[in-house]
């Protein structure tokens, strides 16, 4: 049995037909990388709504159902919007709940996600 060396020897070397060839193949996988290094941004989506932290300010012992009760909007399907939130105001916490906050605003402070304990994704981190 011959060893591999001397089978490459007979078929011919590398040439200009398995230089086409390799970059034939080669040049669509390029692209699709692109593809799958995509999906480590976007794969995963954890539920996630506004940082609620600034009203622990006005009540430092409110439940985290509680702060989003008070500052999330809830929409038209009843869940709290994920990316609105009610605009932060300069008011006691008593005052809050008998009133109630009616402008609302985008998130100003982050979010806060909904991840599963050991479950992360580059969406999860804080950056700061």
């Amino acid at each position: 049995m011959s060893n591999f060396g001397q089978i490459l020897k007979e078929i011919g070397e590398f040439g200009l037909f398995q230089k086409r060839l390799v970059a034939t193949l080669c040049i669509p996988s390029i692209f699709s990388a692109y593809d799958m290094f995509g999906q480590v941004f976007t794969g995963m989506s954890f539920p996630h709504h506004c940082n609620t932290d600034w009203i622990l300010e006005r009540g430092p012992n409110l439940t985290d159902e509680r702060q989003r009760n008070l500052i999330l909007p809830v929409n038209h399907d009843g869940r709290f919007e994920s990316c609105n939130m009610f605009t932060p105001v300069d008011l006691d916490l008593e005052t809050i709940e008998a009133y109630g906050i009616n402008t609302t605003t985008g998130c100003t402070d982050g979010w806060d996600y909904g991840t599963p304990i050991g479950a992360s994704n580059c969406n999860s981190i804080q950056w700061s």
